[in-house]
């Protein structure tokens, strides 16, 4: 059996693979999804929508989670001949990360404010409100032009490989 040893050429391999192949992060954050799943699956919370309370499971909302990560990894496995550079699958993948974390992160500190902090007053809460419906929406419109990113580099990709 043939071992490398580990030393400066694995180190170097795992960056050019971290660099040309950047959609294993979805892959990664599912996989840790999926630990954060099993080790909460039996905690549960409440959602409380228009009169009704829904009991949820913390692993249930973390398999979803992972579900959604692992979707997008399935995906660039399929189509990773076709798009058109490393580059572009970067920055779909880093900003589709980041904007999701901005949204969620946006959504905790919401949540937080409203069980915490009182507003001084209406003006004051009507601001934060104002705040927090501006951000998730530019987060959310980032997010999709970072789709539509995709879809664009997926597009080139195929009318490159078409006229070799």
């Amino acid at each position: 059996m043939n071992v490398a040893p580990m030393g400066k050429n694995n180190n170097l391999q795992y960056k050019r693979i971290c660099m040309n192949k950047p959609w294993h992060l979805f892959l990664l954050i599912s996989i840790a999804l999926v630990s954060v799943a099993f080790m909460f699956r039996a905690d549960q919370f409440y959602l409380h929508f228009d009169d009704t309370y829904y009991v949820l499971t913390y692993g249930l909302v973390f398999g979803a989670g992972a579900i959604f990560f692992v979707l997008p990894w399935l995906l660039y496995q399929l189509v990773h001949h076709w798009l058109y550079s490393a580059r572009l699958s970067r920055i779909h993948i880093y900003g589709t990360v980041a904007m999701l974390l901005s949204i969620i992160g946006l959504m905790l500190w919401e949540s937080a404010q409203q069980k915490v902090v009182t507003a001084p007053s209406m003006e004051v809460y009507n601001r934060w409100q104002t705040f927090f419906q501006v951000s998730v929406l530019s987060c959310t419109v980032a997010f999709l032009a970072l789709q539509l990113l995709f879809v664009y580099h997926l597009l080139k990709g195929i009318l490159r490989t078409n006229k070799s």
